[in-house]
Protein backbone atom coordinates (compact mmCIF):
# COMPACT_ATOMS: atom_id res chain seq x y z
CA UNK A 1 0.00 0.00 0.00
CA UNK A 2 1.05 3.42 -0.65
CA UNK A 3 0.96 4.40 2.82
CA UNK A 4 2.95 1.58 4.70
CA UNK A 5 2.91 -1.94 4.73
CA UNK A 6 -0.27 -4.34 3.50
CA UNK A 7 -3.43 -4.66 5.98
CA UNK A 8 -2.29 -7.75 7.51
CA UNK A 9 0.79 -6.17 9.16
CA UNK A 10 -1.06 -3.41 10.66
CA UNK A 11 -2.30 -3.82 14.62
CA UNK A 12 -5.75 -4.33 13.77
CA UNK A 13 -5.35 -6.52 11.02
CA UNK A 14 -3.87 -9.59 12.45
CA UNK A 15 -0.08 -10.47 12.88
CA UNK A 16 2.70 -12.32 10.32
CA UNK A 17 4.34 -15.45 13.29
CA UNK A 18 4.65 -18.84 14.49
CA UNK A 19 2.98 -21.17 16.80
CA UNK A 20 6.73 -21.23 18.36
CA UNK A 21 6.86 -17.62 18.31
CA UNK A 22 3.37 -17.41 19.96
CA UNK A 23 4.65 -19.45 22.79
CA UNK A 24 7.33 -17.09 23.62
CA UNK A 25 5.26 -14.25 23.90
CA UNK A 26 3.31 -16.56 26.10
CA UNK A 27 6.51 -16.81 28.15
CA UNK A 28 7.63 -13.26 27.95
CA UNK A 29 3.74 -12.46 29.47
CA UNK A 30 4.06 -15.16 32.43
CA UNK A 31 7.40 -14.10 33.33
CA UNK A 32 6.60 -10.23 33.26
CA UNK A 33 9.43 -9.93 30.50
CA UNK A 34 7.05 -7.29 28.88
CA UNK A 35 4.97 -5.30 32.15
CA UNK A 36 5.62 -5.45 36.13
CA UNK A 37 3.41 -7.91 37.41
CA UNK A 38 1.18 -5.49 38.50
CA UNK A 39 0.31 -4.81 35.33
CA UNK A 40 0.22 -8.28 33.89
CA UNK A 41 -2.51 -9.07 36.78
CA UNK A 42 -4.89 -6.23 35.38
CA UNK A 43 -4.01 -7.59 31.92
CA UNK A 44 -5.97 -11.31 33.07
CA UNK A 45 -8.28 -9.90 35.72
CA UNK A 46 -11.83 -10.29 34.90
CA UNK A 47 -13.38 -6.80 33.85
CA UNK A 48 -16.16 -7.14 31.85
CA UNK A 49 -19.09 -9.87 32.21
CA UNK A 50 -19.53 -11.59 28.57
CA UNK A 51 -22.95 -13.14 29.47
CA UNK A 52 -25.94 -12.70 31.71
CA UNK A 53 -24.42 -15.82 33.85
CA UNK A 54 -20.89 -14.38 34.60
CA UNK A 55 -19.23 -17.36 32.70
CA UNK A 56 -17.09 -15.43 30.69
CA UNK A 57 -15.43 -11.91 31.22
CA UNK A 58 -13.37 -9.82 29.33
CA UNK A 59 -9.88 -8.54 31.06
CA UNK A 60 -7.93 -6.23 28.60
CA UNK A 61 -7.77 -7.97 25.29
CA UNK A 62 -8.29 -11.39 26.84
CA UNK A 63 -11.05 -13.99 27.66
CA UNK A 64 -10.95 -14.65 30.97
CA UNK A 65 -12.79 -17.71 32.22
CA UNK A 66 -13.10 -20.46 34.70
CA UNK A 67 -12.44 -23.72 33.82
CA UNK A 68 -12.98 -26.19 37.08
CA UNK A 69 -11.36 -24.18 39.39
CA UNK A 70 -8.46 -22.84 37.14
CA UNK A 71 -7.79 -19.81 35.08
CA UNK A 72 -8.77 -20.06 31.31
CA UNK A 73 -7.18 -17.36 29.72
CA UNK A 74 -7.52 -17.68 25.76
CA UNK A 75 -8.22 -15.21 22.51
CA UNK A 76 -9.36 -16.38 19.26
CA UNK A 77 -9.07 -14.03 15.69
CA UNK A 78 -9.18 -14.25 12.37
CA UNK A 79 -9.60 -12.33 8.68
CA UNK A 80 -12.38 -14.50 6.92
CA UNK A 81 -9.67 -16.91 5.54
CA UNK A 82 -7.52 -18.24 8.57
CA UNK A 83 -8.48 -18.34 12.38
CA UNK A 84 -6.42 -19.00 15.16
CA UNK A 85 -6.87 -19.59 18.41
CA UNK A 86 -4.29 -19.21 21.77
CA UNK A 87 -5.31 -20.57 25.50
CA UNK A 88 -3.41 -21.15 28.61
CA UNK A 89 -3.78 -22.32 31.56
CA UNK A 90 -0.98 -19.56 33.87
CA UNK A 91 -1.66 -22.12 36.79
CA UNK A 92 -0.21 -25.24 35.42
CA UNK A 93 2.08 -23.61 32.71
CA UNK A 94 -0.02 -24.91 29.99
CA UNK A 95 0.00 -23.16 26.57
CA UNK A 96 -1.49 -24.39 23.83
CA UNK A 97 -1.51 -22.25 20.23
CA UNK A 98 -3.41 -23.56 17.32
CA UNK A 99 -3.55 -21.92 13.58
CA UNK A 100 -5.22 -23.12 10.81
CA UNK A 101 -6.09 -21.96 7.34
CA UNK A 102 -10.01 -22.72 7.44
CA UNK A 103 -11.96 -19.79 8.41
CA UNK A 104 -14.41 -21.61 10.90
CA UNK A 105 -13.35 -22.20 14.39
CA UNK A 106 -11.81 -25.33 14.04
CA UNK A 107 -8.88 -24.31 15.71
CA UNK A 108 -11.02 -23.24 19.01
CA UNK A 109 -11.98 -26.34 18.85
CA UNK A 110 -8.93 -28.54 18.69
CA UNK A 111 -7.34 -25.90 21.37
CA UNK A 112 -10.31 -27.36 23.82
CA UNK A 113 -9.09 -30.80 22.51
CA UNK A 114 -5.85 -30.91 23.44
CA UNK A 115 -6.80 -29.27 26.87
CA UNK A 116 -9.05 -31.81 27.59
CA UNK A 117 -5.84 -34.23 26.60
CA UNK A 118 -3.89 -32.35 28.98
CA UNK A 119 -6.13 -32.51 31.95
CA UNK A 120 -8.03 -35.76 31.45
CA UNK A 121 -11.15 -34.62 30.43
CA UNK A 122 -13.50 -34.51 27.13
CA UNK A 123 -13.29 -30.58 25.97
CA UNK A 124 -14.17 -31.77 22.41
CA UNK A 125 -17.25 -30.80 20.32
CA UNK A 126 -16.02 -26.96 19.81
CA UNK A 127 -17.18 -26.78 23.94
CA UNK A 128 -15.69 -23.47 25.81
CA UNK A 129 -14.86 -23.66 29.43
CA UNK A 130 -18.68 -22.52 30.15
CA UNK A 131 -19.50 -26.07 28.00
CA UNK A 132 -21.96 -23.83 26.15
CA UNK A 133 -20.83 -22.74 23.12
CA UNK A 134 -21.89 -24.59 20.20
CA UNK A 135 -20.35 -25.13 16.48
CA UNK A 136 -21.43 -22.01 14.58
CA UNK A 137 -21.60 -24.41 11.44
CA UNK A 138 -23.15 -27.48 12.59
CA UNK A 139 -25.99 -27.02 14.85
CA UNK A 140 -29.85 -27.38 14.48
CA UNK A 141 -30.65 -24.21 13.45
CA UNK A 142 -27.72 -24.52 10.17
CA UNK A 143 -28.24 -27.58 9.47
CA UNK A 144 -31.87 -27.22 8.64
CA UNK A 145 -31.39 -24.11 6.33
CA UNK A 146 -28.13 -26.14 5.02
CA UNK A 147 -30.39 -28.84 3.76
CA UNK A 148 -33.25 -26.63 2.66
CA UNK A 149 -30.77 -24.68 0.17
CA UNK A 150 -29.30 -28.16 -1.05
CA UNK A 151 -32.29 -30.13 -1.53
CA UNK A 152 -34.86 -27.62 -3.03
CA UNK A 153 -32.42 -25.63 -4.66
CA UNK A 154 -31.53 -22.01 -4.81
CA UNK A 155 -35.33 -20.70 -6.22
CA UNK A 156 -36.91 -22.07 -3.21
CA UNK A 157 -34.84 -20.64 -1.07
CA UNK A 158 -34.76 -16.82 -2.46
CA UNK A 159 -38.93 -17.32 -2.79
CA UNK A 160 -39.50 -18.74 0.83
CA UNK A 161 -36.66 -17.43 3.45
CA UNK A 162 -38.79 -16.14 5.66
CA UNK A 163 -40.51 -19.12 6.35
CA UNK A 164 -37.27 -21.38 6.05
CA UNK A 165 -35.54 -19.61 8.27
CA UNK A 166 -37.97 -19.04 10.92
CA UNK A 167 -38.85 -22.32 10.79
CA UNK A 168 -35.38 -23.65 11.02
CA UNK A 169 -35.46 -21.45 14.27
CA UNK A 170 -33.02 -18.80 13.31
CA UNK A 171 -32.57 -16.17 15.09
CA UNK A 172 -32.84 -12.47 13.06
CA UNK A 173 -30.02 -10.91 14.98
CA UNK A 174 -27.53 -13.54 14.97
CA UNK A 175 -25.87 -13.62 11.99
CA UNK A 176 -23.33 -16.36 12.99
CA UNK A 177 -25.94 -18.62 12.13
CA UNK A 178 -25.99 -17.45 8.74
CA UNK A 179 -22.45 -17.22 8.46
CA UNK A 180 -22.04 -21.24 9.10
CA UNK A 181 -24.44 -21.90 6.84
CA UNK A 182 -22.48 -19.92 3.69
CA UNK A 183 -18.95 -21.16 5.13
CA UNK A 184 -20.63 -24.70 4.43
CA UNK A 185 -21.83 -24.37 1.13
CA UNK A 186 -17.86 -22.05 0.24
CA UNK A 187 -16.12 -25.23 1.59
CA UNK A 188 -18.55 -27.51 -0.77
CA UNK A 189 -18.00 -24.52 -3.97
CA UNK A 190 -22.06 -25.01 -3.85
CA UNK A 191 -21.62 -21.12 -5.45
CA UNK A 192 -25.19 -21.05 -6.86
CA UNK A 193 -26.91 -21.97 -3.00
CA UNK A 194 -23.91 -19.71 -1.45
CA UNK A 195 -25.51 -17.03 -3.66
CA UNK A 196 -29.20 -17.74 -2.58
CA UNK A 197 -27.82 -17.56 0.95
CA UNK A 198 -25.67 -14.78 0.61
CA UNK A 199 -27.95 -12.54 -1.05
CA UNK A 200 -30.88 -13.17 1.89
CA UNK A 201 -27.98 -12.60 4.35
CA UNK A 202 -26.88 -8.87 3.31
CA UNK A 203 -30.52 -7.70 2.92
CA UNK A 204 -31.41 -8.86 6.62
CA UNK A 205 -27.91 -7.62 7.66
CA UNK A 206 -26.71 -4.81 5.30
CA UNK A 207 -23.51 -4.02 7.48
CA UNK A 208 -21.89 -7.03 7.65
CA UNK A 209 -18.42 -7.24 5.63
CA UNK A 210 -17.84 -11.11 5.62
CA UNK A 211 -21.81 -11.43 4.37
CA UNK A 212 -20.21 -8.95 1.19
CA UNK A 213 -17.05 -10.47 0.87
CA UNK A 214 -18.48 -14.21 0.47
CA UNK A 215 -21.05 -13.25 -1.79
CA UNK A 216 -18.44 -11.84 -4.39
CA UNK A 217 -17.07 -15.10 -3.81
CA UNK A 218 -19.67 -17.06 -5.13
CA UNK A 219 -20.34 -14.90 -7.86
CA UNK A 220 -17.48 -15.28 -9.06
CA UNK A 221 -17.26 -19.02 -8.44
CA UNK A 222 -20.18 -18.64 -11.21
CA UNK A 223 -17.93 -16.42 -13.30
CA UNK A 224 -20.48 -13.45 -12.09
CA UNK A 225 -17.16 -11.11 -12.28
CA UNK A 226 -19.63 -7.98 -12.55
CA UNK A 227 -21.70 -9.62 -9.51
CA UNK A 228 -18.77 -10.02 -7.33
CA UNK A 229 -16.99 -6.40 -8.17
CA UNK A 230 -20.53 -4.90 -7.50
CA UNK A 231 -20.36 -7.22 -4.07
CA UNK A 232 -17.05 -6.28 -3.29
CA UNK A 233 -17.46 -2.47 -3.86
CA UNK A 234 -20.13 -2.16 -1.25
CA UNK A 235 -17.85 -4.38 1.23
CA UNK A 236 -15.12 -1.61 0.50
CA UNK A 237 -17.79 0.71 1.42
CA UNK A 238 -18.62 -0.51 4.22
CA UNK A 239 -14.76 -1.06 5.74
CA UNK A 240 -12.40 0.86 3.63
CA UNK A 241 -8.97 -0.31 5.48
CA UNK A 242 -8.55 -3.95 6.72
CA UNK A 243 -9.99 -5.71 3.64
CA UNK A 244 -9.32 -8.44 1.96
CA UNK A 245 -12.02 -7.16 -0.74
CA UNK A 246 -10.05 -4.37 -1.80
CA UNK A 247 -7.23 -6.16 -2.65
CA UNK A 248 -9.39 -9.09 -4.73
CA UNK A 249 -10.65 -5.67 -7.09
CA UNK A 250 -7.67 -4.49 -7.52
CA UNK A 251 -6.83 -8.10 -8.77
CA UNK A 252 -9.78 -7.39 -11.66
CA UNK A 253 -8.34 -4.64 -12.57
Amino acid sequence: MSDGPSWHLRANGGVLSTVGDMHRWYLALKNNNVLPKAATDKLFTPHVAEDPEGHSHYGYGWVVQDLEGDQLIWHNGGNGVYNANMTFLPEKDICIVVSSNSNNKISDDVAMRMMGILLGKNFGGNEQANGEEIDFMDNPVTNAIYKELTEKGAANFRQNCQAILKNAGFDFKNDMLLLGVGERLLDGEKWKEGVALYEVYTQLLPNIVVAWNHLGRCKKGLGDLPGAKSAWEKSVALRPNNNPAAGWLKGME
